[in-house]
């Protein structure tokens, strides 16, 4: 209570700047008038902590609800702990939240207390103490599913829970015009604005301060209009309204969208719909397009979640992990497929910002915070500015004192000096050169949904391609098939459609999920391909929203032949086929399981059969090892060796089956006990574009990886292809056999590599113990991760390798690894999975979720990482990485920061030396906004000393017609055409850029000092002097001698800011500011050669005439400084600058841990190969 009447005191007191500074600082407001509770039930404000964006504050809230429905909100939801919220004061409620949903006995409501932060509620369970996430349906839901399909939800259940989800409804607010200026101009920026315009006001600066009214007037009209714009765009994006088919209570009504919960049952109509919800699929097949969130075009075939296994139980369902089964928010379905007379229906599973939509929306409001630290030091070094100001304006307040100048004259006069040494557009000048370079990426086709990325792209240190659509083209061709028996791998079959009509044939038709939308074949570019290959023939009998039949969905046959369900004719007759098959029921592509199958129905023998198709490996693993002949690893690895892409076939006879037992088998019971049937090799071409990106990346030092779910040995030779690995570097694949990881290598048998340290050695006798690796690779004693230690490795067995100066160097090796691999050593090797971050180049059988899991590892050991793929199955590393660059038609992918809507990574140079370009151009304007501060610093403390100052009017020819024309038009200098080796820095305190502010700080302090000591030392000069009641005499010699100098250094630092090299272009290719320049210049001459009668001292300058001699004085001064700053920002963008700086800065240790670490490697080989040469030196004696 104390707390909050001090709150309010204070903010009467100090007329409202106590309530405003609170405003900024939430946290402290509240603990002035809260106090800190025990228990989250006690609470009526928690405090929560956003790790990487501080602290908010969030309201407690609470309903009224049954205990029937609790377990809705806790079974699938995220605990989040007490250590991680903090709760303050409030009221106590002691009730207890009941977990049980089956109790029918009649309970008095509970509360159920629950707080809202970025649009997604978090619900106190009063029992444990923790904040579940509110998300869905919970898994208990699924338990009464065949039930639930015939009658939907009832009316109490939906409206409870449309009280505990909220309605249906991705609400991006869009604010007033009133409330928007009412946060602009409580902006701390604009707060400093009226600040200074009230001391110019107080020192009778009338014109200066209407100035910059106005000036500000604009820029606030303008923000709000920017601001109020891409809030109706997000909300336009976000909100969707349209009338639904619901089924309740076993009635079907018409409801607007906004009104669905989860557990409705919807009615997804014949023609489609754009969905409003994410939902689960129950019946009936759907044709969706999911471009706008993943940035796929090509439309994918959602099948029904089986409602129960073969032993009766209820499924297993996740919303993000069956994605086959699952219709997402935003996603348009664009045709249906359902038995004749049903229906196609789905449960509603996530509402409003619950939704994969709703998180998309959220992570856009809400970006992530990209950890550059250069915003964050530009405010500190502000906050210095206003340490030094408070200095100059204690000099100034003691100067105007011993002038006995009045006390409320004398402190405004010296807070005008806080005003000149702290810019108020400081912040704005900082993000002009974002703004050009967005839209120059627009221009080029690239798009950007977060410009704080622009800026990161110039750090960029390591680039991680996706291999298929990215580096490779899309579309694969067929190269040929490779029957299989158990003696032997045959020879390749070029064209597939003369295969013998057998298994081989019968898998390669039936085996995709290819559909017809509109008699057009869509589906897989893998899939298409193979299927048109062997020329067969695809129907979807019935009309195109019936194509569901419960028995034969989809017939192929071959061509020429007229299928079996159409009635016979004379003249159809004898060609009817007795090859044709019925795809009965489809197991989707999953790239955890690596495959897919197909269970069909060979119509003229009535027999069942499944066929899969999948990597090598995996079906490998899953066929009968008698159907795998001697030959298949060599065959295998020769295949993939060569870059092809390669998928094995495989079949099962199931005699026994029928339509019912096929509906309602696993996966895991049919995909067993294979026959090998043989391989499909597909040519995965490199696009025109990838050798010479990637070349121009590594001319550039920045590192280069390709992440895919490909086959390692395709991936490795596709690499060496694209110069991803050079020709002279051995490789080393790590693949997982038996739990353990094996190193072997794929070149040079001679080498190996150590387990324990990963560096390479080279072996005494390289086929002494040989054996084959399981890719066909002969292998020189492979160690096991497991149980090998260090020193199994003996020193003599390194070869010493040495350069020019005698010192041990490391042989050119890569590291090659698979998904298992990766997993195993991410989870049990930590120190050999930093090795691997360190030298991988080729991750293959990669997840999407160790593609994630790769990029934020790579963060963690400081690279600044970027990630380009084709928006698919990238999504989470397209969106953890620093940089995202999704390839997409869309315009603006919310799957990715950047979108290129090429299909090629060429955009990728493009971006970086955007941001190379853009982060310069940050600096640049820093240090011009900042000097431009210390310049006129500088020239107010000279003429303070003196007692006089600047006038109204040189303060408006300063600031608006030479400083903010340049600012504007500074920044739209374009990047530099090439990559450069050097980056630019990522931080204001490193040392080119600090000794760079510093060093043209002191030049400038020397420039104008001494020009005023020359002045004091001329016959002609006549001291001014100014009565002690008097503070600012502008009319005088000093003013106008400090008027020019200042001038043209402003002008001089315009320009040394703009050196181009090597990051940008020339200045002289910026037309506007060279334009702008010569103008500034030109006045500027004009002035201080031949005044006019305007610039007098009776005029608007208040300048006085000054003798040739001080204007050549003038001209020395400017132009020494105007060479030594030049040459001074010329040397610090060179590479010696910083072998300077490191050795002044006696620099030993390296700040980033992925240099550590390959140090300790490289030791650990040098190690390795000086023991190896102290045994030799033995062996001699």
């Amino acid at each position: 209570m104390l707390g909050l009447v001090l709150y309010y005191f204070a903010g009467f007191a100090t007329v409202g700047i106590t309530t405003l500074f609170f405003r900024w600082y939430p946290v402290l407001r509240l603990k002035l008038t809260h106090r800190r509770c025990k228990y989250f039930d006690q609470a009526d404000s928690v405090l929560v902590d956003n790790i990487e964006n501080g602290w908010s504050v969030e309201e407690m809230l609470s309903i009224d609800l049954d205990q029937a429905i609790m377990t809705d909100l806790m079974s699938a939801s995220t605990p989040h702990r007490q250590d991680d919220l903090h709760s303050l004061d409030s009221y106590h409620d002691s009730e207890p939240i009941l977990m049980s949903r089956r109790n029918d006995s009649v309970k008095p409501p509970v509360s159920l207390k629950y707080f809202s932060h970025r649009m997604v509620r978090y619900v106190l369970d009063k029992q444990s103490g923790e904040f579940n996430r509110m998300s869905g349906l919970s898994s208990d839901d699924f338990e009464t599913l065949p039930e639930h399909v015939t009658r939907g939800l009832d009316a109490s259940t939906h409206a409870r829970r449309i009280a505990i989800f909220g309605p249906n409804q991705i609400d991006v607010q869009v604010k007033s015009y009133v409330r928007l200026l009412f946060e602009e101009v409580l902006n701390p920026f604009y707060i400093f604005q009226l600040f200074s315009v009230l001391v110019w006001i107080g020192i009778a600066y009338y014109y200066y301060a209407a100035c910059i009214i106005v000036v500000s007037g604009v820029s606030i009209a303008i923000s709000l209009v920017e601001t109020k714009t891409n809030q109706r765009n997000l909300r336009n994006m976000a909100l969707f309204h349209e009338k639904l088919t619901v089924v309740r209570n076993g009635s079907t009504f018409e409801v607007p969208s906004d009104d669905l919960a989860p557990g409705d049952l919807l009615v997804i109509p014949a023609e489609g719909l754009v969905l409003s919800c994410d939902a689960v699929l129950l019946s009936g097949k759907c044709i969706v397009n999911e471009s706008m969130l993943t940035g796929e075009s090509v439309p994918v075939t959602k099948s029904p979640l089986p409602l129960q296994d073969e032993e009766l139980r209820p499924p297993k369902y996740n919303p993000d992990g069956d994605k086959k089964h699952t219709l997402y928010c935003g996603t348009r379905v664009i045709q249906t497929r359902q038995p004749a007379g049903s229906r196609v229906l789905a449960m509603v599973v996530r509402t409003g910002f619950y939704t994969a939509k709703g998180f998309l929306i959220r992570s856009i409001l809400y970006p992530k915070p990209s950890k550059f630290r250069f915003y964050s030091e530009a405010m500190r070094f502000v906050l210095f500015l206003f340490l030094l100001a408070m200095a100059g304006f204690a000099y100034s307040l003691v100067v105007f004192v011993n002038r006995h100048i009045g006390p409320a004259d004398a402190i405004l006069k010296a807070l005008d000096l806080i005003t000149v040494v702290v810019p108020p557009a400081l912040p704005a000048a900082m993000t002009i050169g974002t703004v050009f370079a967005i839209a120059r990426l627009k221009k080029g086709l690239v798009y950007c949904i977060s410009p704080p990325r622009v800026n990161v792209c110039g750090k960029i240190k390591m680039m991680c391609f996706d291999k298929t659509g990215t580096l490779t083209e899309d579309g694969l061709d067929v190269w040929g098939f490779v029957p299989i028996t158990s003696e032997k791998t045959h020879d390749p079959v070029p064209d597939l459609s003369t295969l013998p009509l057998d298994r081989g044939l019968y898998a390669l038709a039936t085996c995709h999920s290819l559909t017809t939308v509109n008699n057009e074949m869509i589906g897989d570019p893998v899939d298409l391909k193979m299927f048109l290959a062997t020329k067969w023939l695809l129907e979807e009998p019935g009309e195109e929203t019936e194509r569901y039949d419960s028995m034969m969905p989809t017939l192929v046959r071959p061509a020429g032949t007229v299928s079996s369900t159409m009635k016979p004719t004379a003249d159809n007759y004898l060609s009817s086929s007795p090859h044709e098959i019925g795809i009965v029921r489809q197991f989707h592509f999953s790239s955890h399981l690596q495959r897919m199958s197909v269970i069909v129905n060979h119509l003229e023998q009535r027999e069942m059969a499944v066929y899969v198709k999948g990597s090598p490996e995996m079906l490998r693993e899953l066929c009968n090892p008698a159907s795998i002949p001697a030959d298949y690893n060599e065959k295998l690895s020769a295949y993939t060796h060569q870059g092809y892409r390669v998928l094995a076939i495989g079949y099962r006879s199931l005699p026994k089956y029928n339509w019912l037992k096929a509906q309602r088998v696993t996966r895991e019971e049919v995909e067993s006990d294979l026959t090998m049937l043989g391989l499909l090799i597909m040519q995965n071409r490199l696009k025109p574009e990838t050798t010479p990106v990637i070349d121009q990346l590594l001319d550039a030092n920045i590192r280069c990886a390709m992440v895919t779910g490909d086959n390692p040995l395709t991936a490795v030779s596709v690499a060496r292809e694209c110069h991803l690995i050079n020709n002279d570097s051995i490789v080393f694949l790590g693949d997982l056999s038996q739990g353990r990881v094996f190193w072997s290598h794929l070149d040079d048998p001679t080498w190996q590599l150590d387990p324990a340290t990963l560096v390479p050695f080279r072996t005494v006798d390289p086929f002494a113990e040989s054996q084959t690796s399981s890719h066909g690779a002969r292998v020189a004693s492979p160690f096991e991760m497991n149980f090998t230690p260090r020193s199994k490795v003996n020193a003599s067995s390194y070869a010493r390798m040495t350069d020019e100066a005698g010192k041990a160097t490391c042989p050119p090796y890569t590291l090659a690894i698979t998904g298992k691999a990766f997993e195993v050593l991410k989870k049990n090797y930590s120190d050999n999975f930093l090795r691997l971050l360190v030298r991988g180049v080729v991750f293959a059988r990669m997840s999407p979720e160790h593609k994630t899991q790769l990029v934020e590892s790579l963060q963690d050991i400081g690279y600044v990482v970027g990630f380009c793929g084709d928006g698919a199955n990238d999504c989470g590393a397209l969106k953890a990485g620093h940089i995202g660059v999704s390839l997409s038609e869309a315009e603006a992918s919310v799957a990715a920061p950047f979108t290129y809507r090429r299909q090629t990574i060429e955009c990728i140079p493009f971006v970086i030396r955007e941001g190379r370009g853009a982060l310069m151009t940050s600096f640049s304007m820093f240090k011009f906004m900042a000097l431009y501060s210390f310049i006129q610093f500088t020239t107010v403390l000279i003429l303070r000393y003196i007692g006089s100052n600047l006038g109204d009017q040189q303060y408006l020819y300063f600031d608006l017609f030479m400083i903010l024309i340049l600012a504007v038009v500074m920044g739209r200098t374009g990047p530099a055409e090439k990559l450069g080796v050097l980056r630019p820095p990522g931080s204001l305190i490193s040392p080119t850029i600090m000794s760079s502010l510093c060093l043209h700080i002191i030049l400038v302090v020397v420039v104008q000092a001494s020009a005023y000591i020359w002045l004091q030392h001329q016959s002609w000069f006549v001291p001014v002097v100014v009565p002690n009641n008097v503070a600012n005499e502008v009319d005088c010699t000093e003013n106008t001698l400090l008027f020019y100098i200042s001038a043209f250094q402003y002008l001089i630092t315009a320009v040394v800011f703009s050196i181009g090299a090597p990051f940008r272009k020339s200045m002289f290719t910026n037309y506007w500011f060279m334009a702008a320049l010569s103008m500034i210049l030109f006045v500027t001459l004009y002035l201080t050669i031949n005044p006019p009668s305007w610039a007098a001292s009776d005029s608007f300058l208040q300048l006085l005439p000054l003798p040739t001699s001080a204007r050549v004085a003038v001209a020395v001064f400017d132009s020494a400084h105007l060479v030594i700053a030049y040459a001074l920002e010329l040397f610090l963008a060179t590479v010696a600058a910083k072998r300077v700086f490191r050795v002044i800065l006696r620099k030993k240790r390296h700040r980033n841990r992925y240099k550590h670490i390959a140090k300790h490697m490289m030791d650990d080989y040098t190690a390795a190969a000086a023991a190896h040469g102290a045994v030799r030196s033995e062996s001699r004696l």
